[in-house]
């Protein structure tokens, strides 16, 4: 049973590049362009394709995809393969109820690293375990602002009120904790000495 490295553990965004996977390139920008042309219409859309077409092609390096895409993709750079365990896929959604296990199940889940598949289970997160709350949304994808590439994850949700206090820190983002579905039951509903947060 591994325990967390408190030191270089804190925060789980320093772990997300090895708790998540690169979104492929041709996902990326479908889902992107769906989202400008629901936005901005088929004229604003069909102008920024044709305009990073045309540059791509007069650029020295030929139309390779490697470059930046017309809604600011990341590159898809080789990441490692890592070797996932198997993990309890819950398909949770939003507004369903759930248990956070005890952090002794929740930590033999774990490798040596305090991790689920690249993914950091954290101290601070702690303080929910056997708690209840609702799932508040499924996360599915990331975009790291530092890097610029857009991330995705598997069997992972975020919940309502969970939220990072960040003393640690000293930040004061209130980041929502990213929980694995390994780390979590399905619950009939609320239980008010559990849910509530002191």
């Amino acid at each position: 049973m591994a325990q967390p490295d408190k030191t270089d553990t804190d925060c789980q965004a320093n772990t997300f590049e090895s708790g998540s996977e690169p979104m492929p390139r041709s996902i990326d920008l479908a889902r992107r362009a769906r989202e400008q042309l629901r936005r901005y219409g088929v004229k604003a859309t069909l102008g920024k394709v044709l305009g990073f077409l045309a540059d791509r092609l007069t650029a020295e390096s030929g139309p390779s995809m490697s470059g930046p895409t017309p809604f600011a993709a990341a590159t898809t750079d080789e990441v490692a393969e890592n070797i996932r365990r198997p993990e309890d896929v819950l398909k949770l959604q939003a507004g369903e109820y759930i248990e956070v296990k005890s952090e002794a199940e929740i930590l033999q889940t774990l490798d040596e690293h305090g991790r689920l598949n690249g993914l950091a289970y954290v101290p601070s997160m702690k303080e929910f375990c056997g708690r209840r709350f609702k799932v508040f949304k499924r996360m599915e994808t990331m975009y790291q602002e530092e890097s610029g590439k857009v991330r995705r994850l598997k069997n992972t949700v975020l919940l309502d009120q969970a939220h990072c206090d960040g003393l640690l820190m000293r930040c004061d983002r209130a980041c929502f904790f990213y929980w694995r579905e390994e780390w979590l039951r399905r619950a009939d509903g609320p239980k008010s000495e559990l849910i509530q947060l002191k």
